[in-house]
């Protein structure tokens, strides 16, 4: 099932519009240093482990700077498509150090390399920052006192994926929540933009319905 939704166009074009709530959101908040107006300033980045068929613009970080004079900082909003500063798709490193570890059939090393086209090292160094810095991050922190001990205890982030999963009850949804999470946005955001998501299609379900 995980490996189904990463091959899924459909749902990188859903993370990309949670990025573009999120930037909306840091937007209108104005700037953190100086409270002035943000701008946008987004580059294109050169991403890994997706789709062949990814569209060109999915690859936009979504940057601010502000447009005062004497401060111009930039300021990076939470990410859903993208892992800090990470060469794959956020959801390619999730998804592989989950394989990884055991969650779908035990899947080797050199399996998993294979399926998402990077090396045994890559692997390695997900397998160590999921288990010596996550808990470490402003992220982890932020969240790890509202969920139950079986979500933030054991192996991350299968843990953390398998809870959500079952909260959800529907793999996509999990695996978007648990994006969320680990980027340090806000978790309401990504809710309200899949539930809209899900009243669009059971809006043109009901209308090919009764076009029949």
């Amino acid at each position: 099932m995980l490996l189904d939704v990463v091959q899924r166009v459909s749902f990188f074009r859903l993370l990309e519009r949670i990025d573009l709530d999120l930037a909306s959101r840091t937007k209108a908040s104005g700037c953190p240093s100086c409270g002035g107006p943000l701008c946008d300033a987004g580059y294109r980045r050169r991403i890994r482990g997706g789709p062949k068929d990814l569209p060109e613009e999915l690859s936009v970080r979504h940057g601010l700077c502000c447009a005062r004079e004497g401060c111009r900082r930039r300021t990076l909003p939470p990410s859903v498509l993208f892992f800090g500063r990470r060469a794959y798709w956020g959801v390619v490193v999730v998804v592989a150090t989950v394989l990884l570890q055991g969650r779908e059939g035990g899947y080797s090393f050199n399996k998993v390399c294979r399926l998402f086209g990077m090396c045994r090292l890559t692997l390695k160094r997900w397998q160590a920052w999921f288990r010596e810095e996550l808990r470490l991050t402003s992220a982890w922190q932020g969240f790890c006192g509202q969920l139950r001990r079986d979500a933030v205890d054991g192996e991350q982030p299968t843990a953390l994926l398998t809870f959500l999963e079952r909260s959800t009850g529907n793999a996509t949804t999990g695996l978007v929540t648990c994006l969320s999470l680990l980027s340090g946005g806000s978790l309401e955001v990504a809710q309200a933009r899949m539930a809209r998501e899900d009243a669009v299609h059971a809006e043109e379900g009901e209308f090919r319905r009764v076009e029949k």
